[in-house]
């Protein structure tokens, strides 16, 4: 089910593990609920970098406590076998239930009717029936029953993409958008998160897609303040200085879980001297970049040669890849010979390269939905780095050993 929530005060801040921003908080919520962002906001920010947490916590709360709003928070990554477009037309029905009772008596006096959806089985053939409300009638609805606007926040946004249901979905909160600025009441404003900025950006950049020319922003890093907030929690020994723990932050691709998870380690280890925990947090950061690179090699090596030589390519190219042209086939041919393939022989017909790429998407490693996205922003560095010569070579000596 999507994850539906109203919030009530200022965050889940108390919480003394978790590091806050309530000034870039206050900030982006007065941006989003002015009249420059009215045709919303696509935020943008790499995985595990704090984009959710900020978002779902401090900015949904922001929002609320500031400015007043509803706010609806749509989690699309959590429950990935539903469709995108389902979690959404279910999440604004389950908004509208939490209002039975006083909700539903103010309905029948002010003229509503039919406002629920979690009740009703909601499929495309019954969307284009009329048998399901529309996005723009229920969140008329919930400005209504609210007296607040509604402000809905719709994480991995990019996801609608990748269903028809989805981008009905998307169409339909454009429409909603537009109804609920042209009608007198509180409003609706609506901001969408993704975690690579390709993939939003091409959200609002092609004419075909309902959110064209919204506003897009990426999420800043954190800061030396974060660092500040990390430094502090040391309790036993010295501490590393902040020149080091910025470059160990910076190695890790700001990727905050994974620098809190390596400074823990560093600070498990009492009674050491400040140049001994600087030479432990970056021998904790070697360790674990080289096992993350290690998984990779290993999804690299699952999906095989020739699907790793078409990623290697669209690591090079970037937005001109073309997997099916014959240039690009070309450079493939000599990328399998780097790696000691040379007696390959691909499948270059448009069957043979959907397949191969499909293969890449299958383990997570390419994005497809028009346009190809390298899943993992860190692994084109990764790829272009990589000594390509040796990557097989294991698997051909059991090979030939066989």
């Amino acid at each position: 089910m999507p994850q539906v929530q109203e919030f009530s005060q200022r965050s889940p801040s108390g919480a003394a593990h978790l590091f806050h921003r309530p000034a870039l908080a206050s900030s982006m919520a007065a941006q989003l609920m002015s009249e420059s962002f009215k045709s919303g906001l696509f935020l943008t920010g790499p995985r595990r970098t704090g984009k959710t947490t900020f978002v779902r916590g401090e900015l949904a709360a922001a929002l609320r406590d500031e400015h007043g709003a509803f706010v609806l928070y749509v989690d699309l990554w959590d429950d990935q076998k539903l469709d995108p477009g389902v979690a959404i037309y279910r999440a604004v029905g389950m908004a509208l239930d939490a209002f039975d009772g006083w909700g539903v008596r103010l309905a029948r006096r002010i003229g509503l009717k039919g406002f629920r959806l979690c009740g009703v089985e909601i499929s495309l053939e019954r969307i284009n029936a009329g048998q399901v409300e529309s996005l723009t009638t229920s969140l008329q609805n919930l400005t209504r029953v609210t007296g607040k606007r509604v402000v809905l926040l719709l994480d991995e946004a990019h996801r609608c993409q990748t269903t028809e249901l989805g981008r009905v979905a998307l169409h339909g909160l454009k429409a909603a958008r537009d109804a609920l600025l042209l009608t007198p009441g509180p409003g609706f404003r609506f901001l969408a998160t993704g975690s690579h900025a390709h993939k939003l950006e091409h959200m609002v950049r092609e004419k075909r897609e309902p959110f064209l020319c919204a506003r897009t922003r990426s999420l800043p890093v954190m800061g030396e303040d974060f660092l500040h907030w990390q430094s502090g929690l040391w309790e036993h020994g010295e501490r590393p200085s902040l020149a080091v723990m910025g470059a160990s932050f910076d190695r890790l691709f700001h990727r905050v879980e994974d620098f809190i998870e390596v400074c823990n380690s560093v600070r498990a280890i009492a009674a050491i001297d400040a140049g001994e925990a600087e030479r432990m947090l970056v021998e904790q950061v070697d360790r674990w970049l080289a096992n993350e690179k290690k998984v990779f090699a290993e999804k690299l090596i699952a999906a095989g040669p020739l699907a790793t030589a078409f990623l290697y390519l669209k690591a090079e190219r970037g937005s001109q890849f073309a997997p099916h042209f014959s240039g690009s086939h070309e450079r493939v041919m000599q990328l399998l010979s780097l790696m000691g393939e040379t007696a390959m022989q691909p499948d270059f017909s448009m069957q043979g390269v959907e397949a191969t790429l499909a293969r890449l998407e299958q383990l997570e490693l390419l994005w497809h939905c028009r346009i190809y996205v390298i899943e993992d922003a860190r692994h084109v560095d990764w790829l272009l780095e990589m000594e390509l010569s040796t990557l097989f070579a294991t698997d051909r000596r059991a090979v030939k050993a066989a």
